[in-house]
């Protein structure tokens, strides 16, 4: 599996690209320039959580089952899936909530598996109930990797 993306900077003008690239057994990240290998998926995938707003995590945590990243909360326990069109496209929506007060939701394209949206509903007594939605572009698949990226 390989994940490519640009940073979400958040408007602070400072943009780094990033890979991860694992086949299960080892894991290598490129972070501004670098390449270097990770203790396990999951360490790869923390590793780009920040600089991606989680868009490059998001699915390998889930083909993963891994905590790092996951989007779902509680995903050991209940989750449902459904299908349904968004923007023309067949998706996988996924749900997982923690009682009343917290709620995700992924929408994955069928046929690629990449994200297409996610979004995150919170409430608390105090603030009321917030929702944060992000749509994510779609990317550019099967890129050749270069075999000079991985000598030292």
């Amino acid at each position: 599996m390989r994940v490519t993306g640009t940073s979400l900077d958040g408007g602070a003008g400072i943009v780094m690209n990033y890979d991860l690239l694992s086949q299960g057994a080892s894991t290598w990240v490129n972070n501004a320039g670098m390449w270097e290998q990770q203790q396990s998926p999951e360490m790869g995938i923390a590793a780009i959580t920040g600089i991606s707003a989680g868009a490059g995590a998001a699915v390998p945590a889930l083909l993963f089952h891994t905590n790092w990243g996951n989007p779902l909360p509680n995903t050991r326990r209940s989750v449902s899936v459904d299908q349904e069109t968004l923007g023309g496209r067949p998706v996988y929506r996924l749900t997982s909530a923690i009682g009343s007060r917290l709620s995700s939701t992924v929408w994955i394209d069928q046929k690629t598996l990449f994200l297409v949206k996610s979004q995150q509903v919170s409430e608390t007594p105090k603030n009321g109930t917030y929702t944060f939605t992000v749509t994510y572009s779609a990317p550019i698949v099967n890129e050749t990797i270069p075999a000079n990226a991985f000598t030292r």
